[in-house]
């Protein structure tokens, strides 16, 4: 009998020295940025001030809003008033505490250098950058989960249905992650004291204004409850959980490619960003389409300008700012970038358009814009003309007709945008090695001169007094795209700014033909040796 016992308690004893051994190994494989992190916030004055500031107002609210309902709380429902008040208190550390905390502690990281001493070790910058996003994110989770039950007890008190209770924490849970992306992203953008502060005013400003209008759309559905369709929220829903993501990869791909050594090919990974964001946005044209059911709500949708007009114009301004930044890389490939460049035919036919290079990023902007175009102006004709009846089809035409209008010479300004600022970033490069960011730069002074010489000109002839549009206002882009959007004929104007930047893309396309086609080099024996020293074998352990 003591023997059986003595075994049993020596395999209780073994399984937990397993159970312990896989800890270890567990925590050894975490990232060591999240575990510096996650041990320096749990300690520090902020966490235990908002924390604790957070149990006292969550407890003081149950108390005060409880006693301030009664006796009417036994009989009348009081879930909108407590949950006002549980809302406030969530969000001010989770919309505004946590996303600054998370800046700060990547400007530390940049102002004391820490981040140039992490780049020559085996660390990559995701890494970095994940860590650091998953330490506010358990920040997070720690505040939401210590609301949870205020939020179960207001739901006891009647007024607000389940719904509306899971749309205000999923909202909330949501805006505070990709708020926190957002002043890490903001973060990394300059590493000069005065670009320091402008940023973090444009930071302090954007979780304001974002604070503000989540607090508006939450106190709505507390009090009036969800006034959307089936179909509708559901379409919000799926449309935030596409474009979101793919636009909250964005910024953490920009962030790490800023903490990247400029030998690195910093450029595919944002392409393929820019390129999964865009998607996301066709995505939601074509999924208002097809999921909104009810006909006269479908053909509102699709009828509607705005709704249309938004989304041409979140995907118009996503391809303006990628390609004035992907036109201005620096011709010269690194030789470390030669070799991970595609080999195979295959690979260099769908590929190509992914390497760094100011010559195949102004093409990948174009096809992918003229791609979009053809979308709106296709694309969404066929979703329509197959879901529609005759009459809704020929209402929803003539708004579809209109977009393919807008869009297309959008896409024509935009060819002829990205030649000149390719130009002017290249007379640049003649003096000395300027940042992608000099790109955005020079498609502001390139914009605002195509449109503002012409009207000049035009209010000279004219003795400063109005005047009407006409031929000679061809490169304004302002007001020929203004223009066509409020329903005007702009005359043959879209179709000469389309044939010149048809003629720019041949001609571009025949000048750069072997610039567009980099030969991928070999890989030195040596740097293959490096690697295979590098290598962790099976014990996790370097070889």
């Amino acid at each position: 009998m003591n023997n059986e016992v003595i075994d049993s308690r020596t395999t209780q004893l073994t399984k937990l020295q397993r159970l312990d051994l896989w800890a270890n190994q567990f925590s050894d494989r975490l990232n060591p940025i999240l575990i510096k992190e996650t041990r320096q916030s749990l300690k520090s004055r902020q966490f235990i001030f908002t924390f604790f500031s957070l149990l006292t107002a969550a407890l003081g609210w149950t108390i005060v809003g409880s006693l301030s309902r009664m006796p009417q709380i036994y009989t009348t429902p009081s879930a909108p008033t407590l949950l006002l008040g549980y809302y406030a208190v969530l969000a001010v550390p989770m919309l505004l505490v946590v996303p600054l905390a998370a800046y700060r502690s990547l400007e530390v990281e940049i102002d004391d250098g820490t981040l140039e001493l992490l780049s020559i070790s085996s660390l990559s910058p995701w890494q970095v950058v994940l860590g650091k996003l998953a330490s506010s994110l358990l920040q997070i989770f720690l505040y939401f989960i210590v609301l949870l039950p205020c939020m179960a007890y207001a739901y006891t008190l009647r007024g607000v249905n389940l719904t509306s209770i899971l749309l205000i924490t999923t909202t909330l849970l949501a805006s505070g992650i990709f708020l926190t992306i957002v002043s890490v992203f903001f973060a990394s953008l300059t590493h000069t004291r005065s670009g320091r502060t402008l940023t973090l005013l444009g930071t302090v400003i954007i979780l304001l204004a974002s604070v503000a209008g989540i607090s508006l759309a939450m106190s709505s559905l507390i009090l009036d409850g969800n006034l959307l369709s089936p179909n509708e929220l559901f379409f919000s829903i799926a449309s935030c959980l596409f474009i979101g993501p793919c636009a909250g990869h964005l910024m953490l791909t920009a962030t790490t490619i800023r903490l990247t050594p400029e030998s690195e090919n910093r450029s595919t990974p944002l392409r393929r960003s820019v390129l999964a964001l865009s998607t996301s946005i066709i995505f939601a044209s074509a999924l208002a389409t097809l999921l909104l059911s009810a006909r006269v709500t479908r053909t509102t949708i699709l009828c509607q300008p705005d709704f249309l007009y938004g989304l041409m114009l979140a995907g118009g301004t996503l391809w303006t700012i990628a390609g004035s930044m992907f036109v201005s890389e620096s011709p010269n490939l690194t030789p470390r970038v030669k070799r991970d460049l595609p080999s195979s035919i295959f690979h260099r036919s769908f590929s190509t358009w992914l390497t760094p290079g100011p010559a195949t990023g102004f093409f990948f902007v174009c096809i992918n814009a003229f791609l979009m175009v053809a979308w709106f102006g296709f694309g969404l004709n066929w979703l329509a003309a197959t879901n529609l009846s005759v009459d809704e089809f020929a209402i929803v035409s003539k708004r579809l007709a209109w977009a393919f209008e807008l869009s297309s010479t959008f896409a024509a300004y935009l060819v002829i945008t990205l030649i000149f600022v390719g130009y002017l970033v290249r007379f640049i490069r003649k003096k000395q090695n300027p940042r992608i960011e000099i790109g955005i730069a020079s498609l502001i002074a390139t914009t605002i001169m195509m449109a503002l010489i012409p009207y000049s000109i035009g209010l000279h002839l004219n003795e400063f007094r109005t005047y009407a549009y006409s031929n000679w206002q061809m490169s304004n882009w302002i007001w020929t795209l203004s223009w066509i959007y409020q329903g005007n004929d702009p005359g043959s104007v879209p179709f000469l700014v389309k044939l010149i930047a048809i003629l720019i893309l041949v001609i571009s396309l025949i000048r750069n033909r072997k610039v567009t086609r980099p030969t991928r080099t070999a890989t030195p024996q040596r740097v293959l040796d490096e690697k295979q020293k590098n290598r962790p074998n099976h014990a996790g352990e370097l070889d």
